[in-house]
């Protein structure tokens, strides 16, 4: 399937709430909606502008046939249709143009699924769902929209404002122009989350402190600014020679960035900028305390996750059962990160919880090689090979960050049911929240069969 650098208009599907208005209207699930009060459906975005009115007429064509329809559709205003728009990612998004010396997508092996090598650059995904863009693609008519519909904030991968390094580091004709991009938007009421992935050798050093020193003096136009640590695979074949992130490079980067806080702390009331997790794992040093992270506006980027995922634990921990009723063994398979922040917290569920035990089971990233740490890119070979290593217990539990997706299926394409019939044990997929894990621990309670499985929480 070619790459889609431009976005050209053409029908979505329709997700359909049960019970809604638009359900009751003879409306299915898959249904490729035409038209809205006699105007062309435009995209994911247009949908909740188009359908704001509190009478409607939809066109659609009905799922896998050649079936065309209209429904008419009456509510008082602000009552939901029970319509979302499910437009498919491997047809929708727009992609990257750039050869970023880092990215994750050119450093994955042939063979596995498209929907992995989707390089996502699409600004209106970067609105809705928070993902990271470079403005390198966007064409008059997306600045234009941008403008216009407000589409902020979003979330833009910086890097370096020196446009030497930018294009060093992301390959782009417009890779130079970062600064009057930002310029642009913050002139037109657009706020921005940055990012700087820290390769050693390339934006680090003096490079770094210049653009934090300029970052800063985009407040408020800019809300925050994450440091995050580049990602290297076994599969960096054709790509230039990085060197990976060291302990020594970590401490070196904390140092390095704690006066800027200090100063932004002083000068702004927060710190601004923020690093990510892995820098503070990487060291063995205290992850920051909850308030340094404000309303954890990159959690999703790595940032604030650790102490976020501990202090919550701690505030909710009252809610675990005192005993369980009969002895129950769970093991917990997770990345190397999440495994070093949870088993503190795993030790103290068992000694407030009678009869329960719990395995923490430390799995490495054998498919892309030891310079990944996290969780979500385990595949179900990486937890085989841990599994049988270890004495399981009766049950195991995985962050559902391995298996988010609607075939709940691992990156090497294992599912989460075939992973459970291969070490002969029920599998929970639980969602990577502390609210989560202690959910799940009061479950024990229930009978197992009223124990939903292999699917998820």
């Amino acid at each position: 399937m070619p790459r889609r650098h431009r976005y050209t208009p053409k029908p979505f599907p329709l997700r359909v709430s049960p019970n809604s208005l638009a359900a009751e209207a003879g409306v299915c699930d898959g249904d490729l909606l035409l038209y809205i009060n006699d105007e062309p459906a435009g995209d994911f975005l247009d949908f909740f502008q188009q359908t704001a009115e509190e009478y409607l007429e939809l066109e659609l064509q009905r799922a896998g046939s050649e079936e065309v329809y209209s429904v008419s559709l009456q509510r008082v205003y602000g009552e939901p249709l029970g319509l979302t728009p499910s437009p498919p990612p491997l047809e929708d998004i727009v992609e990257c143009e750039n050869k970023c010396v880092f990215c994750f997508i050119h450093q994955q092996p042939k063979g596995l699924r498209r929907s992995l090598f989707i390089r996502d650059d699409d600004f209106r995904y970067s609105f809705v769902n928070g993902n990271f863009i470079t403005l390198t693609n966007l064409t008059q008519a997306d600045w234009q929209r941008i403008y216009r519909e407000q589409l902020s904030p979003l979330n833009v991968s910086v890097h370096s404002l020196s446009p030497a390094v930018r294009t060093r580091m992301i390959k782009h004709k417009r890779a130079g122009r970062i600064r009057q991009q930002l310029e642009s938007l913050f002139a037109h009421g657009i706020q921005v989350h940055a990012q700087i992935v820290l390769c050693p050798t390339i934006n680090d050093g003096p490079d770094l402190d210049r653009s934090l020193e300029k970052l800063i003096a985009y407040y408020p136009n800019l809300l925050s600014v994450s440091i995050v640590p580049l990602g290297l695979t076994d599969y960096r074949a054709h790509l230039p020679d990085i060197p990976p992130m060291t302990v020594a490079d970590a401490e070196r980067i904390i140092e390095q960035v704690r006066p800027w806080q200090v100063r932004c702390q002083q000068s702004l009331g927060q710190p601004f900028i923020r690093l990510g997790d892995e820098f503070y794992w990487l060291t063995g040093q205290p992850y920051p305390s909850f308030e340094h992270y404000g309303s954890f506006e990159q959690m999703e980027d790595g940032v604030g996750g650790a102490r976020r995922f501990i202090d919550t634990f701690g505030l909710h921990a009252h809610q675990l059962p005192k005993k369980l009723r009969q002895k129950r063994h769970i093991s917990i398979m997770t990345g190397q990160i999440g495994a070093d922040i949870i088993r503190p917290l795993v030790a103290q569920a068992e000694a407030q919880v009678q009869n329960l035990k719990l395995d923490v089971i430390r799995c490495e990233s054998h498919f892309w090689g030891k310079g990944i740490t996290v969780s979500g890119l385990l595949t179900g070979a990486d937890l085989l090979r841990a599994a049988g290593q270890h004495t399981l217990g009766d049950e195991i539990w995985l962050p559902e960050v391995m298996v988010r997706n609607d075939e709940r299926r691992f990156l090497d394409d294992m599912t989460l049911d075939e992973f459970s019939a291969l070490v002969q044990r029920p599998v929970r997929a639980i969602p990577e929240r502390a609210e989560e894990l202690i959910r799940a621990i009061k479950l024990l309670n229930r009978a197992p069969a009223a124990i939903p499985l292999a699917r998820g929480a």
